[in-house]
């Protein structure tokens, strides 16, 4: 925690400062804490694309959460919350405030892209690693997203 403290006074706007916080964040269990920095993380990120005129494509981490398996489902993996269902609201709560923060940067003139991933849980090994048709369907579904920003250049 005092390297997070100590990188944030050398560097506020830096997205490793949002990320180290972030990082101490989970590893007390302070999600709440967690998505306040990933949010903020995802704005320095939007700044630094737009002040080096890049366009931004922002995804949704794909997840077979709910699909895949139960609600009380106990964790099988370390980055599980309490369950199943708690990880998958988590998830949720991460994604709206990706949602957000694209809407604010695309308001703010920024090329940005937003991309929902709903993969059908067949396209998935466990509950976030996709078979190879998986990550063709995702890596199609990006190539779509960078010809729209690449056509609004034009």
């Amino acid at each position: 925690e005092k390297a997070a403290v100590g990188l944030e006074k050398r560097a506020p706007n830096s997205p490793l400062t949002w990320n180290l916080r972030g990082l101490v964040s989970m590893s007390k269990r302070e999600w709440k804490d967690a998505a306040r920095y990933f949010e903020d993380n995802l704005r320095s990120i939007g700044r630094i694309a737009a002040d080096s005129g890049f366009a931004l494509i922002l995804s949704t981490e794909p997840s077979s959460l709910r699909t895949r398996y139960g609600a009380d489902a106990p964790p099988e993996k370390k980055y599980w919350l309490d369950d199943g269902e708690s990880t998958a609201v988590y998830r949720d709560s991460l994604d709206a405030r990706l949602q957000k923060v694209a809407a604010e940067l695309a308001r703010g003139g920024m090329r940005v892209q937003y991309i929902k991933q709903d993969l059908p849980s067949d396209k998935f090994l466990d509950d976030a690693h996709l078979t190879s048709d998986g990550n063709a369907a995702m890596a199609k579904v990006f190539a779509e997203a960078a010809l729209r920003l690449l056509n609004q250049r034009s």
